[in-house]
């Protein structure tokens, strides 16, 4: 009898491969599969939270718990696709019903910007929302010594780009914290050939939704202006991915007090930061995300320097 208290450890790695320092060999821990390293942490949360199984299941502590611990590790919070939007979280959540009997979640995540013996924990708002745009720009290639017949994709993708980037500094409060970042354009093959398509990638990070509806809409307009400034057709495909991760501030006090019995009171700190977590679904405050039909419950996620 009791409480249902879960927690949550994220598992997958990120498709980049580790190397050795110059000189250096490779660390023990290192990745031992090409292409394939946990830049992010991951490979920490699981062997946290399987050492906090081993100990929870010692029949003097067993004793101790006045009702059960669910341990959830959880796939996919780094990657989404057009199938599956929202990532692991949600299907989690929506599918695998994970949070059925649950009263209360916690999740953390090791934080580099944080010196050791630091656990940076905040009540409110401490991720942001995360959108996610994909830009395919078609134009009219040609020979590069005749442009005139020519609508240029590479030229589009330049207007895009510097535009885009202006919303922020231009469309914004600047009291608002919001984080535009194409992280991906590509186009032509050729020094010598107008580009006739170009594909840009990036991210949206915001911590309200009222920036978060002033950047799905000027990210649209802007696209439909320079399209036709430039004769140019331009597909966007805008998706929300996550919503902000939102602590509830009762969960929040209980992983105060037992952070500042392992750290002290003086290694608390209030961390918030443009990063985006899929844990979000897990919390109370996803209700309002449009893809969310399975509400979240009351949760704390923190981070250890």
């Amino acid at each position: 009898e009791g409480p249902c208290v879960a927690l949550r450890a994220d598992m997958d790695a990120l498709p980049i491969h580790e190397e050795a320092a110059d000189g250096e060999e490779p660390l023990p821990f290192a990745s031992t599969k090409p292409g394939v390293m946990h830049a992010c942490g991951h490979d920490a949360h699981m062997a946290t939270m399987l050492c906090v199984a081993e100990v929870l299941s010692v029949e003097s502590f067993r004793r101790r718990l006045r009702g059960s611990v669910k341990f959830i590790f959880q796939p996919a919070e780094e990657s989404s696709n057009e199938e599956h939007p929202q990532g692991g979280a949600f299907e989690m959540v929506h599918k695998a019903h994970v949070l059925d009997g649950v009263d209360a979640i916690y999740g953390m995540h090791v934080w580099s910007f944080a010196p050791v013996g630091v656990v940076g924990v905040t009540p409110g708002c401490i991720m942001a929302a995360c959108d996610t745009l994909e830009i395919d720009v078609e134009g009219f290639g040609g020979h590069g010594a005749a442009p005139q017949g020519t609508v240029d994709a590479v030229l589009v993708m330049g207007h895009l780009i510097t535009s885009l980037h202006s919303i922020v500094s231009r469309n914004q409060n600047p009291q608002s914290s919001t984080v535009l970042t194409i992280g991906s354009a590509s186009a032509g093959e050729a020094p010598n050939v107008v580009a006739a398509k170009a594909k840009l990638r990036g991210t949206v990070r915001c911590l309200d939704s009222e920036s978060q509806a002033v950047m799905k809409r000027r990210v649209e307009e802007v696209c439909n202006g320079i399209g036709a400034t430039f004769n140019a057709k331009i597909a966007l495909k805008y998706r929300e991915e996550a919503p902000n991760v939102v602590n509830d501030a009762e969960a929040t006090q209980h992983v105060k007090k037992a952070a500042a019995s392992i750290v002290s009171p003086e290694g608390l700190q209030q961390i918030t930061t443009m990063a985006s977590e899929d844990f979000a679904f897990f919390l109370e405050a996803s209700k309002s995300f449009p893809a969310v039909t399975v509400p979240g419950i009351k949760g704390c996620f923190f981070f250890v320097g």
